[in-house]
């Protein structure tokens, strides 16, 4: 008739610890999971960034290099006119013209970056 004392208490508490701290331990992993996914993710991109900035770097550095030829191309095309037409004159205007119509352009918002 002592139905209180026919209950396990001990028991139940310890399984119900058990079940909570089981949980806990579930989500404690799930987030470690979670944060190493991201630190691999993390990883990639800085990667792909550092790659892709090499690249731009090289193509930024040939647009620099055809930026000093069209310049050095000008200046020629006005010496042209300083001192005088020469017998290269029309070779002169022909390659600043041609230079002048082809101009330089960089998008750098590709890939990764965007």
């Amino acid at each position: 008739m002592n139905a209180r004392a026919d209950i396990p208490w001990s028991r139940i508490f310890a399984e119900g610890t058990a079940v909570v701290a089981s949980i806990l331990l579930a989500f404690a992993i799930d987030a470690w999971w979670d944060e190493r996914q991201e630190r691999v993710e993390e990883q990639r991109v800085l990667a792909d960034l550092e790659e892709e900035f090499l690249a731009i770097r090289g193509v930024l550095a040939e647009h620099a290099a055809q930026t000093r030829e069209s310049l050095e191309s000008l200046e020629a095309f006005l010496r042209e006119f300083e001192t005088g037409p020469s017998a290269d004159a029309g070779l002169v205007v022909e390659a600043t013209l041609l230079e002048m119509l082809n101009p330089q352009t960089s998008d750098v918002g590709n890939g990764t970056l965007e």
